[in-house]
């Protein structure tokens, strides 16, 4: 199971001062480790860090000086796999200056090539958390803009619908009052 948690970030005052955006990979045991994260110079100025993917030379997870925080998650559905690896989408759309900016870049990506994916991306302005997903299913894409933080995403090679009833555990824990204590 993969899992992605965006939750905002408090300063010692309770005041939201930024995001937190955390991921794991599957539980592929067999998957080798990542290469550590580096930071890449991006088209336009400004720079991005990320890990890789030895195997597919992507990533699934990265950040921007521009303030933008990206993860990738499969999406099974049982769709035909792609021919592109998924993990070339993130340093693809890094370079944007803001969410709108990179979920186009992404929307405008050979998406056929890919298999299906959700693109979960989180920025902080203007004082705001905003925090969106694109998800492409092998068909079409939606875009969906969520509530100010924290929020769980789940994905699973079981099948999501599997793994998606574990997202009550987040809310539990969490719910809506994310305070460090409680992070």
């Amino acid at each position: 199971m993969c899992t992605v948690s965006v939750i905002s970030m408090c300063d010692t005052d309770g005041v939201v001062a930024g995001v937190r955006l955390v991921s794991n990979r599957d539980e592929q045991r067999d998957r080798p480790d990542s290469l550590p994260a580096q930071r890449h110079e991006l088209r336009g100025g400004g720079w991005g860090i990320w890990p890789k993917d030895p195997l597919g030379g992507g990533t699934w997870i990265g950040g921007t000086s521009n303030g933008l925080a990206f993860s990738l998650l499969n999406v099974n559905n049982g769709a035909p796999r792609g021919t592109l690896s998924r993990g070339e989408i993130i340093p693809s759309i890094a370079g944007a200056g803001n969410l709108n900016e990179a979920f186009g870049v992404a929307r405008q990506l050979e998406l056929a090539a890919f298999s299906p994916f959700r693109l979960v991306g989180a920025q902080w302005v203007g004082g705001q958390l905003r925090t969106a997903e694109l998800r492409w299913d092998g068909a079409g894409t939606d875009l969906t803009w969520h509530e100010a933080g924290p929020i769980a995403f789940v994905s699973s090679g079981l099948g999501d619908r599997a793994v998606e009833p574990r997202l009550g555990i987040f809310e539990r824990h969490l719910g809506r009052a994310a305070t460090p204590e409680r992070q």
